[in-house]
């Protein structure tokens, strides 16, 4: 459950601050659902001409790679690591 939860919850958080560095919020849920699945391709109105991420501005790629360790290094690994509780004695 809270595997689940934190996935639907990074989703939320990574869309919509993706979506202040000036994508539309439709490329920008499934970018970053592509880049915290790990599944390649993107869908949505800026993706239309290339097909490619060619377009979207630098934040989001950055947002899109923090997205893609979260997701290659096991979400929930990352989060218990982030929380202060694990790292008191």
């Amino acid at each position: 459950m809270l595997y689940v939860t934190g996935y639907i919850l990074i989703i939320g958080v990574l869309t919509v601050a993706m979506s202040l560095t000036g994508v539309d919020m439709i490329s920008a849920l499934f970018a970053v659902w592509t880049a915290l699945g790990n599944i390649g391709y993107g869908y949505g109105p800026m993706l239309a001409e290339t097909g490619t991420f060619r377009d979207f501005p630098d934040a989001a790629k950055w947002l899109m790679t923090l997205a893609m360790l979260l997701g290659r290094l096991g979400l929930l690994a990352v989060l218990v690591v982030a929380l202060p509780s694990f790292w008191r004695p």
